[in-house]
């Protein structure tokens, strides 16, 4: 697929054409299903099959000009509804899929995507093992974009709900080999949205993040046996 978008990269007409499966599925979506009944599982699959294509198109293309066509990442804008009310475990897969396209957003587009990810974030999904597939490439994508965000201008609120992400709560079922990996393109955000405010940083570890930490610890050692004292 990388070396197909590379070779239809050159023509405009080539990259709309390869963008029409998207286009299809917006118009397919914008209405929703009669009766307040679910979507069918076939065009379901078909719209992750569509977007995760797409992403992987725009990836392979973000080095050519899309000329007066918006980015393929605005469609998520209209694709947004469908895929939050999708049930699992479709839901994971198209946020999942929906992210890779927003990391594909050009600096112009960077804070509305940022927006799109943050509350479709893969903890939030009903299954804790997938995040050894999903969690990384989310974290790659935020921190993408997050590296595009304008200097000089700190993004407190951004990076408190990043600092969030990286140590939010998980069952051992959700830790897996890229954990930390995640954690630390995680931070990298963090560090990309506050700028030279590192004081605000360290403040909103000392608010937020530590005292929770602190608590898990406090509860882990109530809860845990305690040792025989030696004889």
């Amino acid at each position: 697929l990388g070396d197909w978008a590379k070779l239809v990269g050159e023509s405009q007409a080539w990259r709309e054409a390869s963008y029409g499966p998207l286009q299809a599925c917006c118009c397919r979506f914008a209405t929703p299903p009669p009766g307040g009944e679910l979507w069918p599982d076939e065009e379901l699959r078909e719209a992750e099959v569509v977007v995760w294509a797409a992403a992987a198109m725009a990836r392979c293309q973000a080095s050519t000009p899309m000329g007066t066509a918006p980015p393929a990442a605005v469609a998520l804008v209209e694709l947004q509804s469908m895929m939050d009310e999708a049930p699992e475990p479709w839901q994971t897969w198209l946020w999942a899929a929906g992210s890779a396209l927003a990391a594909t957003a050009p600096a112009e587009h960077c804070q509305s995507m940022i927006e799109w990810m943050l509350p479709r974030a893969p903890w939030k999904t009903f299954a804790p093992e997938l995040l050894e597939i999903t969690e990384l490439p989310f974290a790659e994508g935020m921190e993408q974009l997050c590296r595009m965000l304008p200097a000089g201008q700190p993004h407190i609120a951004l990076g408190e709900q990043l600092v969030m992400l990286a140590f939010a709560e998980r069952p051992q079922l959700g830790v897996h080999a890229d954990t930390v990996r995640a954690q630390s393109l995680l931070l990298q955000a963090v560090r990309h949205s506050m700028g030279s405010e590192a004081q605000l940083l360290c403040a909103g570890l000392a608010q937020r993040v530590l005292p929770a930490l602190r608590a898990a610890v406090d509860q882990e050692a109530e809860a845990a046996p305690s040792e025989a004292e030696p004889t």
